[in-house]
């Protein structure tokens, strides 16, 4: 039998009611006048006999109830989906943000409203007044998604309506193309970086330190701020860095070989770091990075924008690390494995930036052209880009 009740001296009275499964439930009922709560927990207590004798779905009220939450109840729901399950609290804050972005630019803040339509409408509007790229316009694609996919799981809507939504082909919309930086340039760089004074909270020396774990792993800025002093094992053979999987892009566990080299120059700095903190001790490093990199590359008279139109920023050296590795000819499962992505067309086609002599050199190892006299060609003439 329903009834309603107050509850230590508060204005608003309880609700009690038997649900659908027989279970005796209490809520607030969000009132302060008694007929209002009394015929909200008639409501509720009709609503929980009619599916217990079969004449309604429980499961249509539960999608009912969730259709009259706010949206951005459910969003803060699953942002804290997200922390339990272990993701990263960058990463929570980041599907807070593209979510927040979206759904006020697609106008949506109920589940019934969440449609493709309403979707591609806000994605349209973000890269109207924001100049989203559509390569940006993909990441709030995923969590706008994701987002989907969980309500459906947790109970709070039948269907993903956003299950046929795909995204956009991002090589046809390149703002922010990035180029490999030449190996007279790496050295410049990092040689810059150690001689300068402190910036953005980084010692030279821990700056040029941390050019040189980039360019040696190809590791992206947060997972290079993401590493700690057990991170690297410098014993190994070979030796190795370890990102997290909570850091790690693909959210999997990254054991990275490095060269002996490399590891023979972070041994004595890794000496000086106390356990158990960041390698680079600095808040919101990779808000950082972008700051460091410029002030260094104006310090070694390096042009941030090329005459292309191509920029040289932090992700450049995963740019040049992974286009090292197609110049020391790794074949493709060994450059998808040291690129860590889920196919070797993105390391090839976006990643890897040959010049024109890299293309070429396969030609001189060919059989001469039939009834041509074999003639290698100038090694020392200039190499054109091919980008």
């Amino acid at each position: 039998m329903a009834s309603v009740y107050r509850q230590g001296g508060r204005p608003n009275w309880m609700v009690a009611w038997y649900d659908a499964g027989g279970a005796r439930r209490v809520r607030s009922s969000g009132t302060t006048d008694k007929r209002a709560a009394e015929r909200l927990a008639a409501k509720l207590e009709a609503d929980g006999m009619l599916a217990r004798e079969g004449i309604v779905d429980p499961r249509a009220e539960q999608f009912s109830t969730a259709a009259r939450r706010p949206l951005a109840e459910h969003v803060a729901d699953f942002l804290a989906y997200l922390r339990h399950k272990g993701d990263t609290e960058k990463h929570v804050r980041d599907r807070e943000g593209q979510l927040t972005r979206l759904l006020v630019a697609s106008r949506v803040s109920r589940t019934p409203e969440l449609t493709p339509a309403r979707v591609r409408a806000g994605i349209d509007a973000l890269r109207t007044e924001r100049q989203v790229a559509l390569r940006t316009a993909n990441r709030y694609l995923v969590a706008i998604k994701c987002l989907s996919r969980w309500l459906v799981r947790e109970g709070r809507m039948d269907s993903d309506p956003l299950v046929g939504l795909t995204g956009f082909n991002p090589s046809v919309d390149r703002r922010h193309e990035r180029r490999a930086l030449a190996p007279d340039e790496v050295e410049r760089l990092v040689a810059a970086a150690e001689a300068g004074a402190p910036h953005r909270g980084l010692s030279g020396r821990d700056r040029a330190m941390m050019y040189r774990i980039a360019l040696g792993t190809g590791f992206r800025a947060n997972e290079v701020a993401s590493l700690v002093p057990t991170s690297f094992d410098l014993d190994a053979e070979p030796p190795t860095v370890t990102v997290e999987a909570g850091y790690a892009k693909n959210r999997r566990e990254a054991v990275q070989p490095i060269r002996p080299d490399l590891a023979e120059l972070l041994r004595p700095w890794l000496d000086a770091k106390p356990a158990g903190r960041p390698v680079l001790d600095v808040p919101s490093l990779t808000h950082r990075t972008a700051a460091m990199v410029r002030f260094d590359l104006a310090a070694a008279g390096i042009e941030y924008l090329d005459a292309a139109g191509r920029v040289a920023d932090f992700h450049s050296l995963r740019v040049t690390y992974i286009t090292n590795v197609v110049r020391a000819g790794a074949n493709v499962k060994q450059l998808q494995a040291l690129a860590r992505h889920s196919t070797p067309v993105l390391s090839l086609a976006v990643y890897a930036k040959l010049s024109l002599d890299d293309v070429c050199r396969p030609l001189d190892a060919m059989p001469p052209t039939p009834g041509a006299r074999p003639k290698a060609r100038d090694e020392g003439a200039p190499a054109a880009d091919v980008a």
